[in-house]
């Protein structure tokens, strides 16, 4: 008949085997051990098929303590058990066997790592993703500035599993102390996200607990923002201003490219909605142009976005006007070739203009035209919001061909778009005509004739 030892042991040993905890016979070679190592026992008795050794040695004393090889982790697990009755000790040793051969079949790593560690592994899952193209580099970017403030949190070096649930509570706190109250409740709620993210990543590797469960405090629900589109005067001042702005003699040739690089960029966004991450990285093989069947006779484009550069990651066809300005970079730049970027760094077709150049230029433009003064949060993301609200108020193209142009939800644009200048809105419901009339000069064409002409699909 089988002792309890055995009964309990060939229930475990498949799993034992699967789970990467050291075999019998390892354990039992490990008997032999040195003379060396046997003076520093002074005491040594085998449980659960040689598995787990229960020991005293000379700094314990009396007391017993457990000994287990963790194969996969390559460590010894080691925990004292408080005891001086040996068949008590045992009993303990066993308790302890079983509950970590069940934290293992779940998946769960005996040793608990730090959250620099965590953070460190999850950085290299996500840099995975982002060069696989799951995600962006910009969110990629995001995504490690937020494991900064994690880590400025919680410690670097503190055990994943010695924080308990709650301490989370006291976050939202610590980033509104961190930036002198300048972060956004919309910045907390993705930083909240990501982090979430970070414990279900971590939890599925069996590097978390999956009992952990953290606690954030509520933010107070507020009204969805409107996004900041510029008014059609406004519009005016910087279209106008921006004719002009490059003509300075005193200009060297590389700035003179630049700075109508720079206004053609503005125009592009302004009549197409992409964003500007998306208008950075256009190349010349993915621009077609149309002629407008209309007696107006606007050039009109479309841009075909593939996934790679979508913020979506969702290839889609951008249909835009002011297809002129696309042919006016053309009659300007050297750099024209079907895999040179449109918006093309002066001296090297294998870079887009830079990130700096985009927003130095940006700045120049808001101080010199005056809009900086009238409206200082204006940006080039305001120029993908002013293509939305106007297509919304004049009502040349339905909602839903706008959020395949724009590679947006219906939804989104419903909760952020559907807001400005009402009584143009309901105008539009009861015209008789098309009401483009007023941004003709500026926003000239027609996207119905060309998306029926050209079959275009989302």
């Amino acid at each position: 008949m089988k002792n309890k030892d055995s009964l309990h042991s060939d229930q475990v040993m498949s799993v034992m085997v699967k789970q990467g905890v050291s075999p019998t016979s390892d354990v039992r070679n490990k008997r032999r051990s040195s003379t060396k190592k046997k003076k520093f026992y002074t005491e040594e008795h085998f449980i659960c098929d040689g598995n787990v050794k229960i020991v005293r040695t000379k700094q314990s004393g009396r007391f017993y303590q457990m000994i287990m090889w963790i194969q996969d982790e390559k460590r010894h697990y080691k925990q004292s058990l408080r005891e001086t009755d040996l068949e008590i000790s045992k009993e303990k040793g066993r308790q302890i066997f079983y509950s970590l051969m069940g934290k293992k079949n779940i998946g769960q790593k005996i040793f608990t790592i730090t959250f620099g560690e965590l953070v460190e592994k999850y950085l290299v899952n996500q840099k995975e993703r982002s060069l696989n193209g799951v995600i962006t580099e910009g969110r990629y970017i995001t995504i490690r500035s937020i494991m900064g403030h994690l880590l400025d949190f919680v410690g670097k070096n503190s055990k994943v599993d010695s924080v308990r649930n709650t301490k989370f509570r006291e976050y939202f706190d610590f980033r509104r102390n961190k930036s002198k109250n300048k972060v956004q409740d919309v910045t907390l709620r993705n930083e909240r996200s990501q982090i979430q993210h970070l414990y279900k990543w971590g939890t599925n590797e069996g590097f978390v607990n999956i009992n952990q469960q953290i606690q954030f405090n509520e933010l107070k629900k507020v009204e969805v923002r409107t996004r900041n589109y510029l008014k059609l005067d406004h519009y005016k001042i910087l279209y106008n201003y921006l004719e002009d702005w490059m003509n300075d003699k005193t200009f060297s040739k590389r700035e003179v490219y630049e700075r109508r690089l720079i206004r053609d960029f503005i125009l592009v966004l302004s009549n197409t909605g992409m964003r500007v991450g998306e208008g950075r990285q256009i190349k010349w093989g993915m621009v077609d142009y149309i002629q407008s069947k209309k007696k107006n006779k606007k050039i009109l484009v479309e841009i075909r976005l593939p996934s790679e550069i979508t913020k979506t990651r969702k290839k889609r066809s951008c249909i835009g006007r002011r297809g002129d300005v696309l042919k006016r970079i053309r009659k300007y730049s050297n750099f024209v070739k079907p895999d040179d970027y449109v918006f093309s760094d002066y001296e090297n077709p294998d870079q887009p203009i830079s990130k700096d150049k985009l927003y130095k230029y940006w700045k120049i433009i808001m101080n010199e035209s005056g809009l900086g003064q009238i409206d200082k949060s204006y940006s080039y993301y305001s120029l993908r919001h002013t293509f939305i609200t106007y297509r919304l108020i004049y009502g040349d193209i339905n909602v839903f061909l706008l959020s395949g142009i724009t590679g947006t939800s219906v939804q989104n644009i419903k909760d952020h778009y559907f807001h400005p200048e009402y009584k143009k809105m309901s105008e539009y419901l009861m015209r008789d005509k098309s009401t483009t009339d007023e941004s003709e000069d500026m926003f000239g064409g027609d996207y119905k004739e060309v998306i029926d002409s050209q079959n275009i699909r989302f």
